[in-house]
């Protein structure tokens, strides 16, 4: 039983929920720069905020991390247990397609830009964690996760690490009624005595009240009667407990406590873009590093803009050449005026833009591109710093990719992370019946079941893994040319490498070996369809009982490929640019032939 009275555990969630105000105050500001001036405002002065670079960084970087549900893979060194482990993986495919785990992991990736993610996975209406879900219909019993805002989120104020706090926690608003006579074990005089959310005292300003037009509780939730509670996780007890917002009331008893459920991590799940701090959980901010920047792109070309409004072309002309003057003004273009001394009317330019403010502005734009990671390049944008040689563009690339590569495999951890949770609840879970399907070499899709009856083995016996890429799409010009590349190059060379292992006496899965390099170049889904041929498995035998025939030396033979260093039918498969140039070489073929046509 946790030692703590109800007293003491307010007041520390109070002083957790201070310990990161200013954090917190900071992300708000952060995420203002982020949505624009129009977000909230219902009018306001054009080109206050010209160039949100902060925005468009952020647009470059979230599709390149995530595009859809990551592909589960369920690891075990027990042998006997990796069908179920493949089973398992089904099931966390499935699931998390059903909770729509590409939306709540491109919205983590938001958070971790102006701070970090807090994910929470547990069972809906298990009656130990509040669901606070509303995105996704969730089934009574079903396995959820959601993102938690950092607004209500709290953790041990003493804490150096997540990992070690001695609490972790959330604010959560609830319905009273829900409290008084959906769920069990509340204390309903406690209950009752809750604050509604409209007379609620809040720590600061919230992020979600920036889009509200009134910064108290909505007549909706006035009319639902919520209240707000903190739902707090206790590891070293293990048990969950809950009391009323820290800022409005603290009761001598607990709302609620019960036994925790779930893995031995607890239920929720961290994800950060940058290093970790020494000593301290809270990470940096990418948002943070850029801001300034950002801010003084926009100073410098709001005042592009004003010199840019500022110029005019003005006639000036001596009081004795008026009418010739004015002949000028009124004459079209083209014409010609007769004057005495040209000199004496010319045109002259005031105000106009500063060359050096445009010098400046690029400089700055440059800047934020390389302390964003290069958004320009992972937009498919030509940098403003870029001088069109190759050797840079190469290094460019080269330095984006590597930056772009941690922070996906940030991102496969973090819902590795979230997909061992969930497994934890698939395999503890005693009335579990997913219908599944299975693709099986010679029979296509077939239909699998995972029930209770198949558990296998302990969870910790089990690793999990996305698989790399499997979150991307690629483009279709580079999924093409991998294609090509795998069915012209790979597949000869993985039958002849069967054949030769064939006859030297060495077992050799050929379709397994296909199925790895595809899932490596990120075009398994094209490999599906390709063994579903029903007399496969018998060709295959017959091939076997027939022994090694010798071929000559011409052919797809092991000593035609050996003779001609390697498949015969290989060739090299054109980059992008090596095709581009092709094509462009090839139009102007076909513009020099039809000029030489016309002579």
């Amino acid at each position: 039983m946790f030692e703590h009275t109800a007293q003491r555990v307010s007041e520390m969630a109070k002083e957790g929920f201070e310990r990161f105000g200013d954090y917190r105050q900071a992300r708000a500001m952060f995420i203002k720069d982020y949505v624009g001036q129009y977000y909230a405002n219902p009018k306001g002065l054009s080109g206050e905020y010209p160039i949100n670079l902060v925005y468009l960084a952020i647009r470059s970087l979230v599709p390149n991390l995530v595009m859809r549900e990551g592909m589960n893979k369920v690891i075990t060194d027990v042998l006997a247990h990796r069908e179920y482990a493949e089973l398992l993986g089904l099931a966390l495919n499935r699931l998390q397609k059903q909770l729509k785990m590409k939306r709540k992991l491109r919205a983590g990736i938001v958070d971790m830009c102006f701070a970090f993610a807090v994910f929470k996975t547990s069972l809906a209406a298990s009656g130990n964690l509040l669901p606070g879900d509303d995105d996704i219909n969730i089934d009574p019993g079903q396995v959820y996760t959601e993102l938690i805002d950092l607004d209500d989120f709290v953790f041990d104020p003493l804490s150096k690490s997540f990992d070690t706090a001695s609490f972790l926690g959330h604010r959560v608003a609830v319905s009273r009624y829900k409290l008084l006579e959906e769920q069990e074990g509340w204390n309903k005089d406690l209950v009752l005595k809750l604050p509604a959310i409209s007379d609620s005292t809040r720590d600061d300003e919230r992020v979600d009240q920036l889009s509200q037009k009134d910064n108290d509780a909505s007549a909706t939730r006035d009319m639902q009667e919520e209240v707000e509670i903190v739902e707090l996780w206790i590891p070293e007890a293990q048990q969950i407990c809950y009391i009323p917002n820290p800022y409005d009331v603290a009761f001598d008893k607990f709302l609620k406590i019960q036994d925790y459920y779930g893995p031995d991590e607890g239920p929720y799940t961290f994800g950060s873009l940058t290093p970790p701090v020494p000593s301290n959980p809270l990470p940096v901010a990418p948002v943070g590093v850029w801001r300034d920047i950002n801010h003084m792109a926009n100073r410098i070309y709001r005042k592009f803009m004003d010199q840019a409004d500022r110029q005019k072309d003005i006639l000036l002309y001596k009081p004795t050449y008026a009418d010739q003057a004015q002949a000028i003004l009124d004459t079209p273009d083209g014409n010609s005026v007769a004057c005495d001394d040209p000199s004496a009317i010319q045109t002259v330019s005031f105000g106009g833009q500063n060359p050096e403010n445009e010098k400046m502005l690029n400089s700055l734009h440059t800047w934020f591109n390389y302390m964003a990671g290069n958004p320009d390049q992972m937009a498919g944008v030509r940098s403003s710093a870029s001088t069109g040689k190759a050797t840079e563009v190469q290094v460019l690339q080269s330095n984006a990719s590597v930056g772009i590569e941690d922070m996906r495999d940030i991102i496969n951890d973090v819902a590795g992370d979230i997909s061992a949770k969930q497994a934890w609840y698939l395999h503890t879970d005693p009335l579990i019946e997913l219908p599944l399907t299975k693709r099986v070499a010679g029979k296509g899709e077939i239909q699998v079941w995972l029930t209770p009856e198949q558990r296998q083995g302990d969870w910790l016996e089990y690793n999990f893994e996305i698989v790399k890429r499997s979150m991307t799409v690629l483009d279709p010009a580079m999924r093409t040319k991998r294609i090509m590349e795998f069915a012209t190059n790979v597949v000869p060379a993985a039958f002849n490498a069967g054949m030769l292992a064939m006859q030297q006496g060495f077992p050799f899965n050929v379709p397994r070996y296909l199925m790895q390099v595809a899932e490596e170049m990120g075009i398994e889904s094209f490999m599906d369809e390709i063994f579903e041929d029903p007399t496969f498995r018998q060709r295959m035998q017959v091939f076997a009982a027939s022994g090694p025939q010798d071929s000559g030396k011409a052919g797809n033979s092991a000593a035609g490929a050996m003779q001609n260093n390697g498949n015969p039918m290989a060739h090299n498969i054109m980059t992008p640019n090596q095709e581009f140039n092709q094509n462009a070489q090839e139009t102007a073929a076909i513009g020099q032939s039809a000029f030489q046509g016309m002579m």
